[in-house]
């Protein structure tokens, strides 16, 4: 009897810990950007935890965000109820969940809520008026402006968390600045890609990849979009000798991302082929994207690829369908509507002259950043300097 006791207090004992130890393992694998591996463990943290309405909560989050990295919103949305269902009714708010109001915020801005979405994000500014306190909340809030074409506000918030990161020692006082201020980083870097400003673009894109390639062990698919970003400037500044070393990399690499990350690299890799008059292998790698990732604005991205390969050899037809695609969606940025826009205007207009020549990529895509003869500037030592 003395022997079954204690036997069944192993076993208490054992299961009690179990969701602790699920609990860290998930955080682990997630900082390291393995996703599947993060899912599956957060998948039995939830599993062991049904007597423990706060430990039910925190795994309901991490399934949460995880969903939502992978682009899978639909999925997520049962968790992400679950989790700000017991957030809202908590008093005070636990810290462990302090992200859970961005996460939903996010989902209400994939579910196209966006006035639900930006008085979310008010509401808790007010809430938690200290930067410490709302680091996710910014940059979760900074997607909604992006994707309604605000970029001054969304910039404004962003800005807030990178000054933060740059400061000196603060990374030690505040708990998560630093995957927030590379978010913030990368996030501004697209914001102003959005923008034209392709320069600044760069920079922020390479700080972002200078930060985490201090971190052990290394998040390659965080380092390879950082990369990819890099790249995607230099191939829209047609500066292609640079990009040769960064695209090499990426190649060895390809095969440690899955979904998101590697349709993001791949459709940079495609942006740089269409530059460069490989049509085919721009169009093969933009199709391939679409494959691994349906979100929106990505999905934007890869069709106004294939609609500039369609132009550049004079399919009107399917170029004009693509462009069309690309305005009937619920794509949320306005860029690829401007960029669809652009190339459905350069269309009729050979229409109208009776041409049905080619319309090449330096006519429409980023014809500002064109090669020209100019005067030694701080532009071109920044060129130099990325090169």
């Amino acid at each position: 009897m003395r022997l079954l006791l204690q036997l069944l207090l192993a076993l208490l004992l054992a299961t009690g810990s179990m969701p602790f130890l699920l609990r860290r393992l998930t955080y682990k694998r997630l900082h390291t950007g393995q996703l599947q591996k993060a899912l599956n463990l957060a998948r039995w943290f939830y599993a062991v935890s049904p007597f423990s309405a706060r430990l039910r909560a925190e795994a309901a989050s991490l399934i949460a965000r995880i969903y939502q990295y992978l682009r899978m919103f639909d999925r997520a949305a049962p968790y992400v109820d679950e989790a700000y269902a017991y957030y809202e009714r908590a008093n005070p708010k636990p810290s462990f969940l302090s992200e859970v109001p961005s996460i939903k915020i996010l989902q209400l801005f994939r579910e196209n809520q966006y006035e639900e979405a930006v008085a979310l994000a008010e509401r808790e500014f007010e809430l938690h008026p200290h930067l410490s306190e709302s680091l996710t909340m910014l940059t979760g809030a900074s997607q909604v402006y992006i994707a309604v074409g605000n970029f001054a506000k969304a910039e404004e918030l962003l800005d807030k968390v990178i000054a933060l990161g740059r400061t000196p020692l603060a990374s030690l006082c505040i708990g998560g600045l630093v995957p927030a201020y590379r978010y913030a980083l990368m996030t501004k870097s697209l914001c102003r890609y959005f923008q034209h400003d392709l320069i600044q673009s760069t920079m922020l894109a390479h700080e972002a990849w200078e930060s985490l390639r201090e971190e052990s062990p290394r998040p390659e698919p965080a380092i390879l979009r950082a990369k990819a970003q890099i790249l995607r400037c230099l191939a829209c500044r047609r500066l292609f000798d640079a990009t040769y070393a960064f695209e090499q990399e990426m190649h060895k690499k390809l095969s440690l991302l899955n979904g998101y990350s590697r349709a993001f690299v791949l459709r940079a890799l495609a942006l740089k082929a269409l530059l460069r008059g490989e049509f085919d292998r721009a169009r093969s790698l933009a199709e391939h994207s679409i494959i691994l990732n349906l979100d929106p604005d990505d999905y934007a991205d890869a069709l106004l690829i294939q609609a500039g390969v369609f132009a550049a050899r004079a399919n009107y037809a399917r170029t004009v369908s693509l462009c069309h695609q690309i305005l009937d969606q619920r794509a949320n940025n306005p860029f690829y509507k401007e960029q669809a826009e652009k190339l459905l205007r350069l269309v009729a207009e050979a229409e109208m002259e009776g041409r049905s020549d080619p319309i090449l990529p330096d006519t429409w895509c980023f014809p500002e950043w064109l090669p020209r003869k100019r005067t030694v500037g701080a532009a071109d030592v920044c060129s130099r300097k990325e090169e």
